[in-house]
Parts: structure tokens; sequence; C-alpha cells
């Protein structure tokens, strides 16, 4: 590897890491020299948020704003979990492009609350004071988008009015986790005539909302409506194209009930969310029929699961739901992540199930599969679903790529699926639990399914970066699968240039060989020996020459074959096979005491084990290794102790009276491997009857 190899591993990252780990603690050093770089959105939000921790104090902070407003690219604004003071706000303050701006819980911003508000344990929060001091006078002249999430308050008599005069440029408004009356609903509705999208929640109401003419998309989540009255405004907005009565908190809902005894229609309206609404089958037919636009109507989580009872004419119309594959399809499609990801999840499941019985789908069916399920990973909804989503995402995917069905797919489809499973992987990198192992776990599999000798260097090169990096983060030893282990011995052995900076790697080194003791206690057979097949690797292209590190590796993996020794005589002859292979790169008297006292352990089970597993081939062969590496190790002088002859006569006794053995084979094996004179001599003694 060239010098530079430290720098080509760290272009590898992500852009995120690379803000995170790089440029923040060169503002911090109040290093940084601003230029015309334009950093990317996600990398922006990452890395103004490790700003708004305590990290730094106020005086840093203003020099990174000052320096980093021209390259952050912060037109959206999200604090969803920072904790807000006086010197978060004043962080905020010079941002000037804003132009959508998504607000957590403002629980927590105490030097905004007021007295005790009329709903009870809900706090009262002056809203208007809190956006001025967060905003500037730029930034609210061109704010374009609000949300307030999360853990609901209330806002102090009167803000309505002000919202616009601070705020003029408002098309959207959400506020559905807000409490509001109806008179703040009707005075919302006459003072912010630009609203084009609008959320509310447990709404009594819809009067006054025909004020806003320019709305095309109403959410009223978990409506308190009671007669077919509270929803007649409704039918005034002329560009209405999209309508959500879901509910999430409340079932059985009468809100498309009502909705139709108003006996009046939409003529817009491409787009009705019914979730968790008591409608029938005659419901949504009457709502095909009256509304000519209509191309979506969710029904998930409702008593209607059958497209079949779906009677209308319109072929551009669908029905999402849960009842088919086409269906799961395409409410993974057209669900909002964000608010209904527990629906998404019980849709992902049962694409598990369709996916099991792949033999009984076209490949058109499949390859849209295929096409629903990596859009999930991509993008902005990776930030929206949580890791058991992931999780089942993967699992469907990895059932899809079994048994060589990744051959389907074109060579560029196949590059693009790689780069999407590195970039999850990447993005999990560093968390461990169960779910998170599963991701890896699927992620690396379908990688090891899909032919790697064709992917580009690059790409073979940031996989195995990856996989470093998965070990070198994972607080597990299990965190690592077996297949990203083997890819990235594969990847080592295909190398034709030794990896010459050992200080990268020496550390990584010293971790795995630690993991092969706890795995071997742990009785993970595969896993062990992939791991190993890959230390041995490692170290035969980066270790050559560092006595030190050959004896810690080989005193760690001895260590774990004497705990594999009383159950796993095939991990034994696999191991002493790596251990043979390292010691061709290194001076044979620095691993003699290391080698002498596990190679005895050895020799002792092996006369005193009465299991008949323990005379059969592999075992033999497991032995010759041994002969092999004891003549190459020592000095005919220290092979001839009393105690090394009774030990190796022992055993070669044992062998030599075993009547299952056929001989012929074995000392041809044998013989082909041992010109020690003594060792030859015993071979005599094995084949004299």
């Amino acid at each position: 590897m060239d010098e530079d190899a430290p720098n080509k591993r760290n272009k590898l990252f992500s852009l995120k890491e690379l803000s995170v780990k790089s440029l923040a603690p060169i503002v911090e050093k109040k290093v940084y020299e601003n230029n015309s770089t334009q950093i990317d959105l996600i990398a922006s939000q990452q890395l103004l948020a490790y700003f708004l921790r305590d990290t730094c104090n106020a005086e840093q902070m203003n020099k990174f704003t000052k320096a980093m407003t021209s390259s952050l690219n912060l037109t959206d604004l999200k604090i969803t979990h920072e904790k807000i003071n006086k010197e978060t706000c004043d962080k905020i303050f010079g941002f000037k492009n804003l132009s959508s701006l998504e607000l957590g819980s403002l629980a927590s911003w105490t030097m905004f609350h007021l007295d005790q508000s009329l709903f009870a344990d809900v706090l009262l929060v002056d809203v208007i004071e809190a956006l001025r001091n967060i905003l500037c006078e730029e930034s609210r002249i061109q704010l374009q988008s609000l949300a307030i999430t999360n853990d609901p308050v209330t806002f102090r008599t009167g803000w309505m009015c002000e919202m616009k005069g601070i705020l003029p440029a408002l098309t959207t408004l959400n506020l559905e986790k807000m409490p509001i009356s109806e008179s703040e609903f009707d005075v919302i509705c006459e003072s912010l005539s630009l609203l084009e999208s609008f959320y509310v929640s447990k709404i009594g109401n819809l009067t006054g909302i025909s004020n806003l003419k320019n709305l095309q998309d109403f959410h009223s989540i978990d409506s308190q409506f009671k007669g077919p009255e509270d929803v007649i405004d409704i039918f005034k907005l002329k560009n209405l194209k999209k309508l959500d009565f879901r509910g999430e908190q409340c079932v059985h809902l009468p809100c498309v009930r009502l909705y139709l005894d108003c006996a009046m229609s939409l003529f817009s309206l491409e787009f009705f969310n019914c979730m968790k609404n008591a409608i029938s089958a005659e419901d949504v037919n009457l709502l095909a029929t009256s509304h000519p636009q209509l191309k979506r109507i969710f029904v998930l989580d409702t008593r209607l699961q059958d497209v079949s009872q779906l009677e209308t004419s319109n072929d551009q119309l669908h029905l999402i739901s849960k009842g088919s594959l086409w269906q799961c399809l395409e409410s993974l499609k057209l669900l909002d992540i964000r608010t209904q990801s527990e629906l998404m999840n019980d849709v992902c499941v049962e694409i598990i199930g369709y996916l099991s019985n792949y033999e009984a789908y076209s490949k058109t069916v499949i390859f849209d599969c295929f096409g629903v399920l990596t859009q999930i990973l991509r993008g902005e909804l990776k930030f929206f679903i949580g890791k058991q989503i992931h999780a089942n995402v993967l699992k469907c995917l990895e059932l899809l790529c079994r048994g060589g069905r990744i051959e389907m797919f074109n060579e560029l489809t196949k590059l693009n699926f790689i780069d999407l499973l590195l970039e999850t992987i990447t993005w999990f990198n560093g968390r461990s639990d169960s779910v998170v192992w599963n991701i890896h776990s699927s992620s690396w599999n379908i990688l090891h399914d899909i032919s790697t000798s064709t992917l580009p260097e690059k790409s073979r090169e940031f996989l195995f970066c990856q996989g470093i990096e998965l070990l070198e983060n994972a607080e597990h030893v299990l965190i690592a699968p077996k297949s990203c282990l083997d890819l990235m011995t594969k990847y080592l052995e295909s190398r034709t240039e030794q990896l010459e900076d050992f200080l990268i790697y020496s550390k990584l080194v010293r971790k795995v060989a630690g993991n092969v003791a706890d795995l071997a206690k742990l009785k993970f057979t595969p896993l062990f020996i992939a791991t190993c097949n890959f230390l041995g690797t490692l170290h035969n292209i980066c270790a050559v020459g560092r006595t030190e590190m050959t004896k810690f590796i080989i005193n760690s993996i001895m260590y774990a074959f004497n705990v594999f020794l009383s159950a796993d005589w095939l991990t034994q002859a696999y191991g002493f096979r790596i251990v043979e292979s390292m010691l061709f790169y290194t001076d044979r008297e620095t691993v003699k005491i290391v080698f002498i006292k596990h190679l005895k352990g050895l020799f002792l089970t092996l006369t005193q084990n009465e299991d008949k597993e323990y005379a059969t081939g592999p075992v033999i062969s497991l032995c010759f290794t041994a002969f092999h590496l004891v003549e190459r190790t020592y000095t005919m002088n220290e092979l001839r102790t009393a105690e090394n002859i009774a030990q190796i006569s022992n055993l070669l006794q044992l062998l030599k009276h075993n009547k299952s053995i056929e001989y012929v084979d074995v000392m041809a094996d044998f013989n082909s491997k041992l010109t020690s004179p003594m060792l030859l001599a015993w071979t005599k003694f094995m084949t004299t009857s």
C-alpha cells in the first residue's frame, strides 16, 4: 500500500462521517477557512447537530456559524431532540436561508414557558417569542414550512394572528401533535390564507376551513366529528387533492361515513386516507364513483382488506391495504413512513411470507418487490424507519437473493444494489444489539451471494474498509457475521502487494485475536474458523517479520484450540493449517515457547481420548500437521527429550493399532511431509507389523 493509504481509506467514508469526524474538530480549533464547497443536506444536518450539543462554547459556535453559513446546505432545519436554551437559539439564529423548520418537543424550551394552559398536563408556550429567538429576520420572511412535533404543548392567546406577521410566506403548517381549540382553528384559517398543506389533530369541526382557498393537502388526525355539519365546510375547497382522516390513537372513526353523509364531493381529490375508520365496501365504492379523479384510497387497519370487494370502472384507482402482494407493494410505496412505521413493518413481514414461496410468482412481481424494498432503504426514508423495519426489509431481500436468484438482475442493478447494502452497513456500523446484528448478517450474506469478482476495485476496497470499521467498533464478538469475514479474507487473498502500513491494522489484529478465544468458549465453530482464516490471512499480508505479533496470534489461536479440544477436532485441524502458514513468515525460534505447551496438550488429549471420532482420518491429518510443525519448529536435540518421545510414541501406537485406518494412504501423506530421521523412524515403526 502506498504512503497515501490512510487517506485513501478515509475517503471511503461517507460525507456524513467526514463532516462530523473531521470538519467539526477543525472548526472547534478555529482553523477552518471558508470556501465555495457546498455540503449536502444530510451532512449539513449532522454537522449542525454536532454543534448543537454541549461540545463547544458560544464563541466557537459563532465562528462556526460565520464560517459555515455559506457552505452548509441548511434550507431545511430539524431540531427534534436537542435541549433548547439561550445558547442554542444564538447558534441557530445565524442561518439566513431557511425555508423549512421542524421543531421537536417544546416542553424542553423552558425559557419560553408560561403559566399552565387550559389543557391538563400540557405546558403553555410562547411560540411566537420562540420563533423570534431562533429565526433571524431573513429566515422568518422566507420560511415556507413549519412543523412542531413530539410532546404536545399549547400556545399563548393570540399566537395565530401574530404568526402571519412573523412568517408571511408560510404555506405548510404541521400541528398534528398540538391540541388546538376550535376557535384557534378558525383564526388560523382566517389569518394564514396562503396555506397549501395543513396538519391538525383531535379537531371538533372544520368550520372556517373554506377560507384556505389554496389548500391542496389537509390532514386531520383522530378527528372528533359528531355529525355531517362538522365536515361540510371542506367541500368548498376546490383545489384539495389530498384528504387524510386517519386515526392514530383512535379506531373505528366515523369521519369518512360523516363525509359521505354530506352527499357532496371534491372533484379534484386524488388521495383519501381512511385508515382506522369504520368503513364498508359500499362506502369505498361510493367514494370511487363520486370522485372521478381519485387514485388512491388507504384502508389500512380497517375491516375492509379484500380488494375484490371494490367495484368500479376506474382503472386508475387503487385500494391500499395488506390483502395481497401487489397491495403490500403499493402500501410500501405510498405509506407515510414517518407516522405509520408500525403498519409498514407488518407489510414487510407479510412480504417475507410471499417471498418464501418465490417460485409461485412471476419475475415481474419479484422485480416490483425488489424495487419497493430497495426504495425503502434509500434517501430520506431510512431516517424515518426503525431498526426492526431495516432488519425485516433486509430479510426480504436476503430471501430474494437466495439460491442464485440475484442472477436475474443485470450487472448495473447488482452494482447499485451492492452500493445500497454498503450504505446500509455504514449506517449501522458502530451500533450493537440483536436487531443490528440481524441487519449486518443479512447485508453481508447478500453481498456474499453476489459474485464479488466482477466488482470494481474501489467497491471491493470499500467493502473491506467497512468490514474493518465494523470489527473496530463492535462491542460484541458476534457482531461481524461469517460472510463478512469471508469476503474480507477473499479481498486480502486477491491483493498482489502486502499491506505495509502495519500500524493501521495492528490494533485490529489484536482485537480479532482476542475474539478467537471468546468464540471458542461460545462454541461457534463456523464463525471461529472464518475468524481464524481472516486473522491468518491478515497476518501473512501485513505482519510479516513482526515476531511479537506472530507469537500473540498463535497464542490466541492455540488457547482457543484448548477450549475446543474436547469437542471439535475439525476446527483444530483447520487452525493448525493456519498456524503452519503463519510459521513460514516468522523466525521459528521465537514461537517455540508459545507453541510447545499447546502441542503437548493436543498430543495428550488425542492419546487419552477413547472416542472413535478421534481415530478417524481428519484426526490423523491433524496429527501429521502437528508433526510437520514439530519438525519445522524444534531441533533434533529438543525432539529427543524423554517427554516428547513418550508423548509422540504413545500417539503413534494409538494410530497403529486402530484397525479402521487405511495405512497405505495415510503413510503416503505422512512420508511426504516428514524428513527428520527420527520422525521417519517412527513412521517405519508404524508400518511394521
